[in-house]
């Protein structure tokens, strides 16, 4: 890798922790080794995870069983548009160590947008 796609991506990268990308600053925002970037953002991403599955669970808990078949649907897809979208977000930095940073980044940022819709639903009882 060039000296210049290696300024390209770490730019990136700050770019996204700094919230003119990915995702708003984070409790990780200050770390500068790829591997405890790549941890803290783990475990950003974990907090992240948990606080969608219960916005999941409160909204399933409002909805028939019906409705609750055809939320499980949309949200299953949405999981795996999630990921595709943070692959390809983040392929710009294939094969390097800023890979990682980015895909975790883009998951958190997607996910916290995706608890606001769920819990937008289940205040307007949809």
């Amino acid at each position: 890798m060039s000296v210049v796609d290696s300024w390209r991506i770490w730019m990136a990268i700050l770019l996204v922790l700094a919230g003119g990308g990915a995702v708003a600053a984070t409790r990780c925002d200050k770390i500068e080794r790829v591997d405890a970037l790549n941890e803290c953002l783990g475990d950003e991403f974990g907090m992240a995870d948990k606080a969608l599955n219960s916005a999941y669970a409160e909204l399933r808990r409002k909805l028939t069983p019906e409705r609750q078949e055809v939320l499980k649907k949309a949200e299953t897809s949405w999981i795996a548009l999630r990921d595709n979208d943070c692959d390809f977000e983040a392929s710009a930095a294939a094969g390097g160590t800023a890979y990682q940073s980015l895909y975790l980044s883009c998951q958190i940022h997607t996910t916290k947008r995706r608890i606001r819709l769920l819990q937008d639903w289940r205040k307007r009882s949809l």
